[in-house]
């Protein structure tokens, strides 16, 4: 792993065009690069754990067998929070150690407005000892919460359209820097890609990043 080589002072992580994945991908990652426990998610939240309108749900999503099981995952991971809210519970949320090996200079992660999901969901959670350094554009996943997780897919009777429903609300730490309701991680250097870059095949996010560290390391 590069962590392991001590003679490494910057490392560049690419977010961009990420659409997200499995949580435990985003989870293995954190932990090269937190300098501290840390959680998925700081909570989550649903407003149901039974599905509803079932005769509805895509049976190319979803079959009988799939939709109990979804349920039953639901009823062990949420606890009753009030009126028509449920809180994910301690255990399904458990705190994970960073790596023995973890990276503590300085990173930079460079994002886009098709960083969503569990790469979003990254970069607002990270929390180093070393700098974090964004470059790129505002990503499009909402920095403090979004929905996601289980996605139910329905067939619409009429239009015979396929309607994706996220169930699951995640909430994040909302960390020391500025943040504006509805909006991503804003970029520390905001870069944008124009047109004539992408046909010259020319990288400006890249290139900045390549500048940031030239000018860090000094003369």
């Amino acid at each position: 792993m590069i962590a392991m080589d001590t003679r490494v002072t910057n490392v560049v992580l690419d977010l961009r065009k990420n659409d997200g994945g499995y949580t435990s991908h985003e989870i293995l990652l954190h932990s090269y690069l937190a300098s501290k426990p840390f959680h998925e998610m700081r909570t989550a939240e649903t407003r149901t754990i039974t599905i509803a309108e079932k005769h509805l749900l895509d049976p190319d999503w979803y079959s009988r067998g799939l939709t109990r099981y979804l349920e039953r995952r639901l009823s062990k991971e949420f606890d009753p929070a009030g009126d028509h809210l449920f809180t994910v519970d301690e255990d399904s949320n458990p705190a994970h150690e960073p790596h023995r090996l973890h990276f503590e200079k300085t990173l930079y992660v460079m994002t886009s407005g098709r960083t969503h999901s569990a790469a979003a969901s990254l970069c607002s959670m990270l929390d180093r000892k070393g700098k974090t350094i964004f470059v790129g554009e505002e990503t499009g996943g909402v920095r403090s919460t979004f929905t996601a997780g289980n996605i139910l897919g329905y067939l619409l009777p009429n239009s015979h359209l396929q309607l994706a429903v996220p169930i699951i609300q995640y909430h994040f730490r909302e960390g020391t820097r500025e943040s504006e309701p509805g909006h991503g991680v804003i970029p520390h250097h905001p870069v944008v890609q124009s047109r004539e870059d992408f046909i010259g095949d020319k990288d400006r996010v890249l290139e900045r990043v390549l500048e940031l560290i030239t000018q860090d390391a000094g003369p």
